[in-house]
Formats: structure tokens, C-alpha cells, sequence
């Protein structure tokens, strides 16, 4: 997936807010597991910052590469849906029949209604 796509996808305002979400959720319990007690004793140094900022960056980015990873998983889904469709017009195509449609827009089976039909091309 391009950069420029990646990007505009993790900046829509419903991915941001659930990515933020869980950093800010998993930052703070990293935090309290790792430096709480540093903090809490008055010790924190720069380092100590560097550290706690991390613990939030950290579950951001990993959220937004699950994020990227499932848009990928569907985008291959939907390419493979269309590839198979395509396939079976072809299929369809090649053989010289197709099935009529009802004004419903939905296929119909020709042996359970009197509306499908098989027709030769």
C-alpha cells in the first residue's frame, strides 16, 4: 500500500479517535507498570520521560499497522470477490447463457420460479 494511502487512511477521524483510544489506554497502564514507582519516589529523570512517551507512541503505532493490515486483508477480499465475479461472467459469457434477472435486481432460479429464465446468446 502507498504512503500517501496509508496515510489518508489512518487520519479519517474514526481511526484516529480509536487509535488514540488504545495508546492513551495502554500508554498509561505501561506507564504504571514500568515508572509509576519512579515517578511516585520523586526519581524521574529525562530518561524517565523519554521512556513514559514511548509507552504511548508505542501502542499508537501498533494500532494504526493492525489498522493498515486489516484495510489491506479487505481490499484482497474485495479484489478476489470481484476477480471470481468477473470469472464466472466470463464463464457465463463463454458458455452463451446467463440468467435473467426479476425486477428485483436479484437472479432467479429457473427451476424454483416461473420469473428466472435461461437464455441462450
Amino acid at each position: 500500500m502507498p504512503m500517501r494511502d496509508a496515510l489518508r487512511i489512518v487520519v479519517r477521524r474514526e481511526h484516529l479517535r480509536r487509535t488514540l483510544k488504545i495508546a492513551l489506554v495502554v500508554g498509561c497502564l505501561l506507564t504504571a507498570i514500568n515508572q509509576l514507582d519512579v515517578f511516585l519516589h520523586g526519581d524521574a529523570t529525562a530518561l524517565t520521560l523519554v521512556k513514559t512517551g514511548l509507552n504511548f507512541c508505542v501502542p499508537f503505532v501498533v494500532s494504526n499497522l493492525g489498522l493498515l493490515a486489516g484495510k489491506r486483508a479487505e481490499r484482497a477480499a474485495r479484489d478476489a470477490g470481484a476477480e471470481a465475479g468477473a470469472a464466472l461472467a466470463r464463464a457465463r459469457a463463454e458458455s452463451g447463457a446467463f440468467w435473467a434477472f426479476g425486477g428485483d435486481g436479484q437472479g432467479a432460479d429457473p427451476d424454483s420460479s416461473s420469473e428466472g429464465v435461461v437464455a441462450k446468446a
